[in-house]
């Protein structure tokens, strides 16, 4: 099999990354250090896939090497535990809630209507394979792993115009179906781009419909709360704190052209997990991550370096009252043609606390303390 180019990642890491009290607050100026960071260990040439619910595994992708592998590495000893190649390279890989397993999404082949779900014990190695019948001209299902080693299913139809239509918790590979929500078809409703988030032990998830974000359990599916917008202003889910009790969201105004509806990014709000309250609101334009008790968040930010240099840059923030407390150097991104797609960074904090994982061209764990 062919191996990635640089810029074959480039273009699908921009695809991806461009795939985390009392009143709304502002952006104070703080000098960094308030929080001490310490690299701990790098994953050179890897690309981060998921932290498990537990914060005890990561999963990677070696882009640079044939054969399109997936790795579990443990974060206290970074030994791999489990190491596989796959046919195509994977559309989405997660960890199921328990963080034994893995479950991988795959692309069909041209002119082909079927696609190939693949879930993974990481322990055994063992795959258990599902080719489900898809037509990508009529529907499109986004699947994500849940809890007790079950699927989120959330169904967008084609026509008569592109509309999130029902969710749906299934077994695997049975697909046995354990709960169903119908969706108001009479709701307006943004494309599929604005995303969901889930809390890492899959507890709760966070989407956009009808204008309004919607906080769900996973487990009935059944709604803990709903916040309105405007017509015209999404709110694209940026991340959960590890059990729900904060979500962020990027706050877009949506500007329809012809069949495309493009955004312009206006800031960052915190949300009460349980209320849907606003707790917080930064002047931050990107998707960020919170930490495990949602006191942090993080800011994925390129500054400028020498001779033409992008430096790929993470800034942590304190989440309520929006000073900035620490920053870390991710990479260093020489002038050249792919320079902005190579730059592109993100960042996960690990459940227990303990670390945050940067991740772009490289991934890089950095001990948290403070």
């Amino acid at each position: 099999m062919a191996m990635l180019t640089r810029r074959d990642l480039a273009r699908r890491s921009a695809v991806a990354l461009a795939s985390l009290f009392a009143r709304p607050r502002t952006l104070n100026s703080a000098a960094p250090g308030s929080l001490s960071l310490s690299l701990v260990h790098e994953f050179h040439d890897t690309r981060l896939l998921d932290v498990a619910a537990d914060g005890t595994k990561l999963c990677l992708e070696d882009w640079k090497i044939p054969g399109y592998p997936v790795r579990a590495v443990e974060t206290n000893t970074f030994r791999t535990i489990y190491s596989g190649n796959f046919h195509v390279r994977a559309l989405s890989v997660g960890f199921f809630a328990d963080g034994q397993a893995l479950f991988l999404n795959f692309a069909g082949a041209a002119h082909e209507f079927v696609h190939r779900q693949t879930v993974v014990d990481v322990s055994t190695g063992e795959r258990t394979d599902r080719m489900p019948t898809f037509n990508p001209f009529q529907y499109f299902d986004s699947t994500h792993p849940s809890i007790d080693r079950t699927l989120l299913v959330m169904h967008y139809e084609h026509k008569p115009r592109h509309t999130l239509t029902w969710l749906s918790r299934v077994e695997f590979p049975s697909y046995r179906e354990l709960v169903r929500v119908h969706l108001p078809a009479e709701l307006t409703d943004a494309r599929a781009g604005t995303g969901v988030a889930f809390s890492d032990d899959r507890q709760f998830m966070l989407y956009f419909f009808g204008n309004a974000l919607v906080c769900r359990r996973t487990v009935d599916l059944g709604v803990v709360w709903t916040r309105p917008f405007e017509p015209d202003i999404r709110a694209l889910p940026s991340g959960i704190s590890a059990h729900g009790e904060l979500v962020a969201a990027t706050i877009v105004r949506g500007t329809i052209d012809g069949p495309f509806e493009r955004y312009t990014q206006l800031h960052v709000c915190v949300y009460d997990g349980k209320t849907g309250a606003e707790v917080a609101r930064l002047p931050l334009t990107s998707r960020v991550s919170l930490s495990a008790d949602g006191r942090l968040l993080t800011d994925a930010a390129r500054e400028p370096g020498k001779k033409g240099e992008v430096l790929a840059t993470v800034q942590i923030y304190e989440a309520s009252s929006g000073a900035r407390v620490a920053s870390v150097l991710h990479d260093r991104i020489p002038k050249g043609r792919h320079q902005w797609g190579l730059s592109l960074c993100g960042a996960r904090f690990t459940s227990d606390g303990n670390y945050m994982i940067t991740s772009g061209m490289t991934t890089k764990m950095w001990r948290v303390e403070g």
